[in-house]
């Protein structure tokens, strides 16, 4: 049986094949934690590892752009998984980027994005579900870019893959918290 659902590009057909955003949002979930514990476990692989997480988190985020509401969801979606896809090949590519720089990109990355966020958050309607999503990812991504860029408390390898470990979970909270209608 098949349901359509309203988007952007007009009816959207859900098929049994279709992954629903509540099993993106656990698989995201679930890289946000094997990001986190490669920080504290995996030593110098950690950095390769969490490069995959953040593609595979990009891919899930893209996935997200089918299902985006209105506009404003549907370019928060679509520069998100951008940065997450774009910064994952960094890391696998240019690991050493780390010490020299890419603390200040990955800040930098995340603070577009939780801005980006912001912004959808303030020209959704009132009362709109899943606003609370966007809120909480755009807050956590602001405050995570703001450490990152003046490397305070810490800064090095570990602190970078937690910090990317932590804002794949809040992405993957922010598809479980979504609007039913989407999912």
């Amino acid at each position: 049986m098949s349901k359509n659902v309203e988007t952007i590009g007009g009816p959207l057909i859900r098929s049994p094949w279709t992954f629903g955003r509540r099993f993106r949002g656990i698989l995201v979930l679930a890289m946000g934690g094997l990001a986190v514990a490669a920080a504290l476990f995996a030593g110098p692989i950690a950095l390769f590892l969490v490069g995959v997480l953040l593609i595979l988190c990009g891919i899930l985020e893209f996935l997200e752009i089918y299902r985006a509401p209105d506009t404003s969801s549907l370019r928060s979606s679509y520069f998100t998984a951008c940065l997450s896809v774009l910064v994952g090949i960094l890391l696998l590519n240019r690991p050493e980027l780390v010490v020299r720089g890419l603390g200040l990109l990955l800040g930098a990355s995340f603070l577009f994005d939780g801005i980006g966020k912001l912004i959808a958050f303030v020209r959704g309607r009132p009362g709109e579900a899943g606003l609370r999503g966007v809120l909480f990812t755009g807050l956590v991504n602001v405050c995570l870019g703001l450490v990152l860029v003046v490397r305070w408390p810490v800064s090095g390898y570990a602190v970078i893959a937690i910090l990317v470990g932590l804002r794949m979970l809040a992405s993957g909270w922010a598809m479980l918290l979504g609007r039913a209608d989407t999912i």
